[in-house]
């Protein structure tokens, strides 16, 4: 399981590099970053179906695995022969920061690992281990942040750099908490869901499965418009519609009726949560169109996917912990009940569903406050004077795709500028 995580983490970020390379700025590239998002729904959704009839039928849940197994195989071969060779240019030589990916590792993995137990521990809170665990997590992050900082400062390789919270024209700070929160309550609201299918509805495999298809459906329109939109309309409109969509699946599944209509409450649940996913494009345009020319490459591409695993992470350890203290609340106040009635049960699927509607009204919060005025992400087509279509950049691109770019020389650029906002010019280095 370590190792399918593990590479799985480093797969997102080299497609996106590969995407990014590869395309030309115009339609071409909107089109390959809202494909890119759509086959994230509908892998999860053909991978629910194709789940349930397996571990139903006689080859049990492990013909899952030796499934997982073969595609990975297919795929590696098929990438062999497809994917296009790398762009000659120039490596990043300085090396990996080992100390810091020790200290961000060990200290987040303890405070997931902490906010994970801290309901099962005998005591809760109280257990001696748990706010020791918790005190420990918070100072090696601490450190992890100073010591960026330090290395940072000294021109040296970060995981992070912490500069990214003084650029307001990249935006690439707000954006990562944009993505830790927003995918925090898809994410955690995506495997809550299929669960009050199974434990409270007591329904199959199959019939969950069946009964989560229109998401896929809805998740591959989505960011087909999105595609589209990038070009024509400022990527904080996508964003934070998307946001709003996945916010109101889970106040809808926060008030459902048990035992209501699949068709009244449930499907609609089903629709909305993958519209986020179009913001799913947005960042991933925004953050390679504005990020590259602040910060080193490699730290565009991979740390918004690492944000979003860590908030997946967190998202799941607290808002089961909040499901299981609600959930042995309702024990005590009903000792005739077992833990897996769905009289039990049901209360704290609520619980967790109004937990991710809170992490998402932050994430909303910063959508439209921490991303004002980032403009139109996408690119779009024009004529020249022969009436022949040529791909032109938006406006807000202009900065880096429409001057001609020299190795080793410095040139200074000027953002479009938001309302109310100062001229502001910075020198920009570029390789």
């Amino acid at each position: 399981m370590f190792l399918s995580v593990l590479f799985a983490a480093a797969n997102v970020p080299a497609g996106i590099s590969i995407i990014s390379s590869y395309f030309p700025p115009g339609k071409s590239k909107n089109r390959a970053f809202s494909i890119l998002g759509a086959g994230q729904p509908l892998g999860y959704f053909f991978g629910m179906i194709i789940g349930g009839f397996l571990a139903q039928s006689k080859a049990s849940w492990r013909a899952i695995f030796w499934l997982q197994a073969g595609l990975g195989c297919g795929l590696c071969v098929m990438g062999w022969f497809v994917l296009p060779p790398d762009q000659e240019g120039k490596r990043y030589t300085k090396g990996l920061d080992w100390f810091g990916a020790f200290l961000s590792t060990s200290g987040l993995g303890l405070l997931v690992y902490d906010l994970g137990q801290s309901t099962n521990a005998p005591k809760g809170w109280a257990t001696p281990f748990v706010p020791s665990l918790l005190g420990t997590s918070l100072i090696l992050i601490i450190c992890f942040v100073l010591w960026e900082l330090h290395r940072e400062s000294k021109g040296q390789s970060v995981l992070v750099p912490m500069s990214m919270w003084t650029q307001p024209r990249a935006r690439m700070g707000p954006m990562m908490l944009l993505v830790l929160f927003a995918w925090w309550g898809f994410n955690c609201q995506g495997y809550f869901f299929p669960l009050f299918f199974q434990e409270v509805l007591q329904l199959s495999p199959i019939q969950t499965a069946v009964r989560l298809i229109p998401g896929g459906v809805s998740g591959v329109i989505a960011n087909i418009i999105a595609g589209y939109l990038v070009a024509v309309i400022p990527g904080q409109v996508i964003v934070v519609l998307g946001v709003i969509a996945c916010m109101a699946s889970c106040i809808i599944f926060a008030l459902i009726k048990v035992h209501a209509s699949y068709w009244a409450m449930s499907f609609i649940v089903t629709i909305t949560l993958p519209v986020l996913d179009m913001a799913y494009t947005v960042a991933n345009m925004h953050r390679i169109n504005k990020g590259n020319g602040f910060f080193p490459y490699f730290t565009i591409v991979h740390s918004p996917s690492h944000v979003c695993k860590l908030g997946t992470s967190m998202g799941l350890a607290v808002t089961s912990s909040i499901m299981n203290s609600v959930t042995k609340t309702q024990i005590d106040m009903n000792p005739d009940l077992s833990q897996t009635d769905p009289e039990v049960l049901m209360p704290g699927f609520r619980a967790a569903a109004w937990t991710n509607c809170g992490s998402l009204g932050i994430a909303l919060v910063i959508a439209v406050v921490g991303m004002r005025g980032i403009g139109i992400v996408g690119q779009r087509a024009s004529t020249d004077e022969k009436g022949v279509e040529v791909e032109l950049t938006s406006p807000d691109l202009a900065r880096s795709d429409s001057r001609p770019k020299e190795a080793g020389k410095k040139r200074e650029t000027k953002d479009k500028l938001g309302d109310g906002e100062k001229p502001e010019i910075t020198t920009v280095y570029e390789v």
